[in-house]
C-alpha cells in the first residue's frame, strides 16, 4: 500500500465567466471562417467548425469540478489516475504572480507528454522537497496551446 505524502483538491480548470459579447465575437469568426470555407468548396470543414464552436459553446459556462490530488510513494494520482514515477522524467513548478502555481510534470509517453497540476493550499517549496526523493527537477514551461486557451478563456 502506498505511503500517502500529500493531497488537496483544485478546481480542474480556471473558469473565466463568458459575457455575451464573448460569444458574438467568436460566432462572427466562426461564421466568417464557415462562409470562407464553403466559397472554397470545403463545405465538410464549415459543418466541422460550427459543430466544434457549438459544442464550446454549451461547456464553456459549465463550473470546473473538485479534482482530488495526490502525491504518494508510487507516484502522483489525479483523480483515478496514477502516474507513477517510472513512466515520468522530471517535475518543474511554474510560478507566476498573481497566479496559482503549476506542478508540471514531463511524462515519457508520447500521447501525454506534459501533465499541468495546480497547487492549492500547500507552498511550492513543500511539494518539490517531496518530489526531490523520486525524480529530478528541470525548468519546464507550460505548452504554448495550453497557455493561449487559458488565454482565450476556454
Amino acid at each position: 500500500m502506498a505511503q500517502v505524502l500529500a493531497t488537496w483538491q483544485a478546481p480542474e480548470f480556471d473558469h473565466t465567466p463568458k459575457s455575451a459579447d464573448w460569444y458574438w465575437a467568436v460566432w462572427i469568426i466562426v461564421i466568417s471562417i464557415s462562409v470562407i470555407s464553403i466559397l472554397f468548396h470545403d463545405t465538410l470543414l464549415a459543418v466541422l467548425i460550427i459543430i466544434g464552436m457549438l459544442t464550446i459553446s454549451l461547456l464553456s459556462n459549465k463550473p470546473p469540478r473538485l479534482i482530488q490530488y495526490e502525491i504518494n510513494t508510487d507516484g502522483i494520482r489525479v483523480e483515478n489516475i496514477l502516474y507513477s514515477y517510472e513512466d515520468l522524467d522530471c517535475f518543474g513548478i511554474e510560478e507566476y504572480e498573481g497566479q496559482i502555481p503549476k506542478l508540471l510534470l514531463k511524462s515519457k509517453k508520447l500521447l501525454v507528454p506534459y501533465i499541468a497540476i495546480p497547487i492549492v493550499g500547500f507552498n511550492s517549496d513543500s511539494i518539490k522537497e517531496i518530489l526531490d526523493a523520486y525524480m529530478h527537477e528541470e525548468k519546464l514551461v507550460e505548452p504554448l496551446m495550453q497557455k493561449i486557451v487559458d488565454f482565450l478563456g476556454f
